[in-house]
């Protein structure tokens, strides 16, 4: 006898760690903290700021009707970063103009593996985000906190 499926987050989080792969060739995409020196572009799913809270949540609820029993929603969340050694008054709009073009290739990509096999019904970006832009003494940086959010079949 089998053991049922009782949550699907393992393979969710490592489709959206794959996808998440493909939007750019030189963005550094880790599953989990990397402890270290991240590169100038890096992205982090499964982020958490601080060990007693989670890098994603799910919850059940009961399937009406045909189909499958359960029905998981899961919110992973995640972190992106870019840097530059720029200092001058146009580079954080440089910066945040790339991580909205990232994001939207994020989401564009988990919207359109829609249904993907065992793994998902549906996901996306949650909508919600923290932005930090900011001009430091070591160049710019562009942070910003957002959740993939979406729904499994179990």
């Amino acid at each position: 006898m089998t053991a049922p499926v009782v949550s699907r987050i393992g393979a969710v989080v490592d489709a959206v760690v794959a996808l998440a792969r493909t939007i750019d060739e030189d963005l550094q995409v880790a599953d989990g903290i990397t402890v270290g020196v991240p590169q100038s572009r890096a992205l982090c799913i499964g982020f958490t700021d601080s060990p007693d809270r989670p890098g994603y949540t799910t919850s059940w609820e009961r399937q009406e009707g045909y189909g499958a029993r359960l029905q998981e929603d899961f919110t992973i969340q995640c972190f992106l970063t870019l840097t530059t050694g720029d200092h001058d008054d146009g580079a954080t709009k440089r910066l945040r103009d790339d991580a909205t073009a990232l994001l939207g290739a994020l989401d564009g990509a988990l919207r359109a593996a829609r249904g993907r096999a065992a793994v998902w019904e549906r996901a996306g970006l949650s909508g919600a985000a923290e932005w930090v832009a900011a001009i430091l003494p070591e160049g710019s940086i562009c942070n910003v906190r957002f959740d993939v959010v979406g729904t499994a079949l179990l």
